[in-house]
């Protein structure tokens, strides 16, 4: 057991480690790393450069059978693609290609009416909901 130095009657004091709460420190309290692990689907979008590689080799596989001659079997990187494996390239693209329908933005729609049968339409809403039409006449 180590034996303490004395000064005076009090113990010595070693040098403070710090003072906690303080950015930066790294002999105070400061964040600890969380020792949770990461869900199936943050692992994977971990792993993969956030799915740019699942997109890389969907992409790859479809343009290996889109390139190839009918002569050769195509292949990506020493694999035989199948009909399956493109099958399921072509549905993984369409699905996370312009996400799904609630992510997407609709496209605005646009009138293609004359401004005359906008209100003539306008009309007819106004007297089926009881309002007479009173046309202004304009003289000048």
């Amino acid at each position: 057991m180590k034996k303490l130095d004395h000064v005076g009657d009090e113990p010595k004091k070693s040098k403070p480690r710090g003072r906690p709460f303080k950015k930066g420190n790294k002999f105070g309290c400061g964040s600890k790393k969380s020792t949770t692990s990461l869900s199936l689907s943050n692992y994977i979008k971990k792993k993969t450069n956030e799915g740019k590689i699942l997109t890389r080799a969907n992409i790859a596989i479809v343009k290996a059978v889109d390139d190839n001659n009918e002569d050769t079997v195509p292949t990506y990187k020493g694999i035989t693609i199948t009909g399956e494996m493109y099958n399921k390239a072509l549905e993984w693209l369409t699905k996370n290609g312009w996400g799904t329908p609630s992510q997407r933005t609709p496209e605005p729609e646009v009138d293609n009416r004359s401004v005359d049968e906008k209100l003539k339409e306008m009309e007819y809403i106004l007297k089926e909901l009881g309002y007479k039409m009173v046309k202004e006449v304009v003289l000048y």
